[in-house]
């Protein structure tokens, strides 16, 4: 004690000498006045230019595709591009309804009869070479007012396809007509191969609004949606003074009309300057705020002639072994008590959705599941289970066993064609039937009724299958269906074998007479005693009455349970004041910006962790994109708030929290992202800045060898400059990107040395052409991983970079664990080739915030006598506290902030003894974090005692 009260004195009075010193710091085809004049155009070089339309396979381009082709072709900028958006523009007649002939009809799909809109003046439709326009049509979406047909339209006979369009002046114009079939990416529909493509018209537009249908040549049946399409085949024939001067000098525009909807994967644009297949989202990409009015005249189901397909069922899909036959039809009376249709049903469908592997039923057989499901909705054994009720009662079983992301909706009073396109949608529907009869005129009674799952649906004859929890009708010669199995013996009443359904058709006719609902079934019949009193709503009370034998019953579909799995890829954002970073549920991250002021573009960046031993098992999630394999969600993302205080307040640490799996390797992963608001007087660097934190646990019993970790990023800062590039510091672990329009807004990523004795580290910036793009080349990527160094590959011309920094491969044993942190930041200002003195200042300031730098406590970037006496005068003289929080004192790792990290500083500067130990401030502070997991937030020794970042803040 008595040395120590020596080294205080002798402390204090290298405080007088040191005292001295000085230290620092966002219809109708109306007719227009004159008459559009239209004649087929002569197959010669001089009537029209060669055409090649795009055939290829259909791609999704980025906004940021959609913005390069701007500025390459015209040169337009996001910010002009965002003054040419569509206005409202008075077009005539527009509004007025279609009136067809009822042996001819129009399926539109634009919200009638308001809100039409044309864009401003420009130049869109001006030497953009073949302009193709393709607008989605589906009679099924739109039945109910958008078609101008008589139900049932399927199959369509397409005769012809028009055009909507407005300009300011006459016009001679090339269009030519198609139909194209539809595929789905990302869910989005997309123009497809094309089915019939017609002649070229020449067409004489006169001022003002123009729909002009043109015929396709010949007729085509359609059998589901499809994509009308317009081609305007001479846009380099109109003026435009920079990019076409050798255009027709009359300064007219052609724009198309728009509905004004804003509703995405309706219609899209492609041009001969882009690649065949590209098609670019109309409202996603800045063109118009909803669906282009391309439309097609045809003949419905009715008038046609048009030869139904040989099989006009749909039926959803087989999942083997689970589901081998599509929905199962389990039976409810294997459960004994009388009244558990309901919960049946649910299992049919909840058994479907696990055998797709969305999520998993951890071994439970089927009598296992629809008890589970009977008591979370309250089932009454002799009364059956109210709708609404069930619907929360099969949520709350999906969710339990890993179907977080899962929705139900209970409509009442469907229509056919809702429930068809919710079948179609790979959403399970459960109905609920209802038996009515009525005792005197306009006196109708309901004794029962009883769920069913919805298999199947005919839409040309309107009919529906049914996995009917009560019976197998079609099995033992009632009515019409099919059986995919084999019943052993043939009339089992317990079957719960999903492997085995007897799937029953029934006729769908409306509108009911009964007051329950809107469509009836004329055809089913059951032992109507068994079902009295079952499956009453409190709505349905002041009806109730008792099956009588002598009058008919009348059964109608009364509510339908639609079960979705809506997108796992459930987005959490966390947020520092001017950072934020989105999560998509799926081990990337889906957007990450920084605010640095008025005129800038938000640097928008696209990334994911990367994980695995090899090519086979490369887990990479990249925004729409997955190389080979994606992460399994385990939960959904949480983002919880807690407070830290500091010197300048309370700091509002936001944190998001989500766990996830790697598809092959024995891995569970919990990533923290932190985000953290800083009060006024705080260290306005940290602002600009995201830490990630992941934990990798190997879950087996067995090692993994040869195991590598990654952050790659694909950063799309571009503003109209010469493209992206890069740069990075090597010995700070850290790699960055910017635009050479604008080198003073940056994005970069540091992976932190956390753990002493790391193995290597790389990092790279990429060019699209020869390195690793949209997550396509795994080969590429694992090599960059692999290749441990630095570099950039960076060409002059205006390439998309991407950038990767990882580890070299490591092992990790059974059932241990591995922290790996990364900070993803923002800066607003150059920064030179391999790191400078102000950036570098930048990165201490934001990992001193995190805990590290620990004994730099009066914020002059560097350890010293400096710091020893700020930490005696605040702990014996009631000085201020270290800053900028009181433990980026505690060197020692103690918990407190005393004499002995006053002796621990001493013996380190001037004893060679160790250095000061880090402690990840966020991750151990947290009440959100695993308690597990906190221990690796210690770093010893602190990065004071690392060669290669002691000096970083200097």
């Amino acid at each position: 004690m008595k040395k120590h009260i020596l080294l205080v004195l002798l402390i204090l009075l290298a405080f007088t000498i040191w005292s001295v010193l000085a230290f620092g710091k966002a219809k109708q085809e109306e007719p227009t006045n004159q008459p559009t004049q239209i004649q087929k155009a002569e197959p010669g070089p001089e009537a029209f230019p060669a055409v090649v339309l795009p055939k290829a396979k259909p791609t999704k381009p980025t906004m940021e595709d959609f913005q390069k082709l701007m500025f390459e072709k015209k040169g337009i900028t996001p910010e002009m591009l965002e003054q040419m958006k569509p206005s409202n523009v008075p077009v005539e007649g527009l509004e007025a309804a279609e009136k067809e002939p009822l042996t001819l009809c129009t399926i539109a799909n634009q919200i009638a009869p308001c809100c039409y809109r044309s864009t401003p003046d420009n130049t869109y439709l001006r030497c953009w070479g073949a302009v193709g326009t393709a607008t989605y049509l589906n009679p099924e979406d739109s039945a109910m007012g958008l078609v101008m047909c008589p139900q049932p339209v399927y199959p369509f006979k397409a005769i012809s396809v028009a055009m909507a369009i407005y300009t300011d002046d006459t016009a001679t114009v090339l269009f030519q007509p198609e139909i194209r079939s539809v595929v789905y990416i990302d869910g989005c529909p997309y123009p497809g191969d094309p089915i019939i493509t017609g002649p070229v018209y020449q067409i004489n537009l006169a001022g003002g609004s123009n729909t002009t249908y043109l015929s396709l040549g010949d007729t085509v049946c359609l059998y589901g949606p499809w994509f009308a399409v317009m081609y305007y085949l001479n846009t380099d024939d109109r003026y435009d003074p920079v990019y076409c001067p050798t255009g027709n000098t009359i300064p007219t525009y052609q724009s198309w009309i728009f509905d004004g909807a804003g509703r995405l994967c309706q219609s899209y644009w492609s041009s001969s300057y882009y690649p065949p297949g590209s098609w670019f989202d109309v409202v996603e990409n800045g063109l118009a705020s909803g669906a282009i009015r391309v439309r097609t005249r045809g003949y419905n189901k009715s008038e046609n002639g048009c030869v139904k397909p040989p099989d006009p069922w749909y039926f959803k899909d087989p999942y083997p072994p689970g589901a081998p036959c599509g929905v199962p039809d389990f039976n409810q009376y294997q459960m004994i008590v009388p009244a558990f249709c309901g919960p049946t049903a649910g299992a049919n469908s909840i058994w479907w959705f696990a055998s797709r592997e969305d999520f998993s039923l951890d071994g439970i057989d089927v009598p296992t599941l629809i008890s589970e499901i009977a008591t979370a909705s309250n089932t009454d054994p002799d009364y059956g289970t109210q709708c609404d009720s069930l619907e929360a009662g099969i949520l709350q079983v999906i969710k339990a066993h890993g179907g977080w992301w899962f929705t139900e909706t209970t409509v009442y009073k469907p229509d056919f064609w809702y429930l068809q396109k919710q079948l179609k949608k790979c959403e399970d529907v459960i109905l609920l039937l209802g038996f009515w009869q009525e005792e005197s005129p306009g006196v109708w009674k309901r004794f029962g009724g009883h769920f069913v799952t919805l298999a199947g649906v005919d839409i040309y004859n309107y009919a529906f299958a049914f996995s009917d929890p009560a019976k197998d009708n079609f099995e033992f010669g009632g009515g019409p269906g099919q059986v995919c199995g084999t019943h052993t013996p043939a009339n089992d009443p317990v079957d719960h074998n999903s492997g085995i359904t007897s799937y029953d058709y029934y006729f769908v006719a409306w509108p009911s007479s009964s007051p329950g609902g809107l469509l009836y079934l004329p055809d089913y019949v059951a032992n109507w005693p068994t079902f009295q009193d079952q499956n009453f709503r409190p709505q349905h009370q002041p009806n109730h009455g008792t099956f009588n034998p002598s009058l008919p019953v009348h059964v109608e579909i009364e509510q339908a349970i639609v079960v979705s799995p809506g997108s796992s890829k459930m987005s959490g954002t966390v947020e520092s004041s001017k950072a934020y970073e989105t999560e998509n549920n799926q081990g990337g991250i889906e957007a990450f910006g920084v605010d640095f002021g008025a005129g800038l573009q938000s640097g928008l960046y696209y990334g994911s962790l990367v994980v695995g031993t090899s090519q086979t098992d490369l887990t990479c999630d990249y925004g729409d994109y997955s190389p080979l394999h994606t992460f399994k969600p385990l939960g959904p993302p949480v983002v919880d708030t807690f407070i830290v205080s500091g010197a300048a307040g309370d700091y509002t640490i936001q944190q998001l929290t989500l766990k996830f799996a790697h598809p092959i390797l024995p891995l569970e992963i919990t990533k923290y992202a932190f985000g953290f608001w800083v009060p006024n007087g705080g260290v306005e660097n940290c602002e600009y800045a995201i830490e990630d934190v992941f934990v990798f646990h190997n879950t087996s019993v067995t090692d993994i060898t040869g195991l590598q970790t990654g952050m790659w990023c694909d950063f799309d800062i571009s503003s109209g400059g010469t493209g992206d590039l890069a740069g990075y510091d090597q010995q700070h672990n850290s790699v960055w990107m910017y635009d050479s329009a604008i080198p003073t807004a940056v994005f970069g990523f540091t992976k932190k040395p956390h753990i002493v004795g790391d193995v290597p580290i790389t990092g790279y910036g990429l060019s699209q052409a020869d390195r690793v793009y949209d997550g396509q080349y795994v080969d590429s990527l694992k090599y960059w991983m692999e290749n441990l160094g630095w570099g950039i590959d960076n060409p002059i011309t205006a390439q998309d970079k991407s950038i990767i920094i990882a580890d070299g491969s490591f092992d990790l044993s059974a059932g241990a664990i591995r922290v790996e942190k990364w900070l993803k930041w923002g800066y607003g200002d150059s920064i030179l080739t391999g790191g400078d003195q102000n950036w570098r200042r930048f990165l201490y300031d934001i990992l001193h915030q995190e805990g590290y730098f620990r004994g730099d406590v009066n914020g002059d970037k560097k350890l010293s006598l400096g710091d020893i006496v700020y930490l005696i005068n605040y702990a014996f003289k009631t000085g201020p506290q270290p800053y900028e929080f009181i433990d980026q004192g505690d060197v020692n790792n103690d918990d407190n902030v005393d004499l002995a990290d006053i002796v621990y500083l001493i013996n380190y500067l001037f004893k060679h003894g160790p250095a000061p130990i880090d402690k990840n401030r966020f991750l151990i502070a947290s009440p959100y974090v695993d308690s597990t997991h906190k221990a690796l937030g210690i770093r010893n020794p602190g990065l004071f005692g690392e060669p290669a970042w002691m000096k970083l803040g200097r």
